[in-house]
């Protein structure tokens, strides 16, 4: 949880990244080699190094995430997808 948190967080402070579909089923986790991980936010250099008890989480699923970076503004609503699900709903 605290891998998913901290990427989140600095996602957040370099490009106001939201997620806005985050849930279990959108968390990956795959065994890692390394002891440790080291997270960095950029706008401070503060650097936070946390156990990673030999797994690596990756988040997944970025329908509905939104970031703006400068000139980049990206989002996707939900009329922008191709889905029977969401074009065509049964009444």
């Amino acid at each position: 949880m605290l891998q998913v948190g901290w990427t989140l967080a600095i996602a957040e402070d370099v490009c106001q990244f939201e997620h806005r579909d985050l849930h279990w089923s959108n968390i990956l986790v795959a065994q890692h080699s390394q002891d440790d991980m080291v997270y960095t936010f950029s706008s401070t250099g503060d650097k936070y190094k946390m156990a990673s008890s030999g797994v690596k989480a990756h988040i997944i699923d970025f329908t509905l995430s939104r970031l703006n970076k400068g000139l980049l503004h990206w989002q996707t609503t939900l009329t922008q997808i191709q889905s029977p699900v969401w074009n065509n709903p049964k009444p």
